[in-house]
Protein backbone atom coordinates (compact mmCIF):
# COMPACT_ATOMS: atom_id res chain seq x y z
CA UNK A 1 0.00 0.00 0.00
CA UNK A 2 1.24 3.48 -0.85
CA UNK A 3 0.76 6.34 1.56
CA UNK A 4 0.92 9.89 0.20
CA UNK A 5 1.79 12.98 2.18
CA UNK A 6 0.80 16.33 0.69
CA UNK A 7 2.00 19.85 1.21
CA UNK A 8 -0.19 22.65 -0.12
CA UNK A 9 1.84 25.60 -1.31
CA UNK A 10 -0.19 28.79 -1.56
CA UNK A 11 0.82 31.59 -3.88
CA UNK A 12 -0.45 34.98 -2.74
CA UNK A 13 -3.05 36.43 -5.08
CA UNK A 14 -3.21 33.36 -7.33
CA UNK A 15 -6.33 31.29 -7.94
CA UNK A 16 -4.63 28.05 -8.86
CA UNK A 17 -2.37 26.34 -6.33
CA UNK A 18 0.55 23.93 -6.23
CA UNK A 19 0.16 20.65 -4.38
CA UNK A 20 3.20 18.49 -3.76
CA UNK A 21 3.99 15.47 -1.65
CA UNK A 22 5.84 12.19 -1.25
CA UNK A 23 4.59 8.67 -2.04
CA UNK A 24 5.75 6.27 0.67
CA UNK A 25 5.49 2.53 1.21
CA UNK A 26 3.09 2.29 4.18
CA UNK A 27 4.94 -0.75 5.59
CA UNK A 28 8.61 0.21 5.23
CA UNK A 29 8.25 4.01 5.05
CA UNK A 30 10.56 4.07 2.00
CA UNK A 31 9.80 6.30 -0.99
CA UNK A 32 7.93 4.78 -3.94
CA UNK A 33 9.24 5.90 -7.32
CA UNK A 34 7.20 5.77 -10.54
CA UNK A 35 3.88 5.89 -8.65
CA UNK A 36 0.98 7.45 -10.53
CA UNK A 37 -0.76 9.92 -8.23
CA UNK A 38 -4.11 11.50 -9.10
CA UNK A 39 -6.23 14.22 -7.53
CA UNK A 40 -9.88 13.56 -8.34
CA UNK A 41 -12.68 15.96 -7.47
CA UNK A 42 -15.96 17.40 -8.64
CA UNK A 43 -15.69 20.82 -10.24
CA UNK A 44 -17.99 23.75 -9.55
CA UNK A 45 -20.25 22.81 -12.46
CA UNK A 46 -20.32 19.09 -11.71
CA UNK A 47 -17.44 18.25 -14.04
CA UNK A 48 -14.76 15.97 -12.66
CA UNK A 49 -11.30 17.51 -12.29
CA UNK A 50 -8.46 15.03 -12.57
CA UNK A 51 -4.83 15.98 -12.10
CA UNK A 52 -2.13 13.37 -12.72
CA UNK A 53 1.50 13.24 -11.69
CA UNK A 54 4.19 10.60 -11.39
CA UNK A 55 6.57 10.32 -8.46
CA UNK A 56 10.30 10.52 -9.07
CA UNK A 57 12.91 8.10 -7.67
CA UNK A 58 12.65 9.81 -4.26
CA UNK A 59 8.84 9.46 -4.21
CA UNK A 60 8.23 13.18 -4.77
CA UNK A 61 5.35 14.36 -6.95
CA UNK A 62 3.85 17.74 -7.77
CA UNK A 63 0.65 19.16 -9.22
CA UNK A 64 0.75 22.71 -10.60
CA UNK A 65 -2.22 24.97 -11.36
CA UNK A 66 -4.71 23.06 -9.19
CA UNK A 67 -8.04 24.83 -8.98
CA UNK A 68 -9.16 25.26 -5.33
CA UNK A 69 -11.66 22.61 -4.23
CA UNK A 70 -12.09 19.26 -2.52
CA UNK A 71 -10.12 16.35 -3.97
CA UNK A 72 -9.55 12.68 -3.31
CA UNK A 73 -5.97 11.45 -3.78
CA UNK A 74 -5.34 8.09 -5.44
CA UNK A 75 -1.91 6.49 -5.83
CA UNK A 76 -0.97 3.43 -7.90
CA UNK A 77 2.36 1.71 -8.42
CA UNK A 78 3.32 -1.70 -9.77
CA UNK A 79 3.43 -4.28 -6.98
CA UNK A 80 1.35 -2.15 -4.54
CA UNK A 81 -2.28 -2.04 -3.50
CA UNK A 82 -4.14 1.08 -4.66
CA UNK A 83 -4.37 3.73 -1.94
CA UNK A 84 -7.26 6.18 -2.01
Amino acid sequence: MIRCFFLLVLAAGAHAQTVQGVALNSVSGKPVGAATVQLIGAGAEGDIDIYRSQSDATGRFRFDHVVPGHYRAVADAQGFTRMA
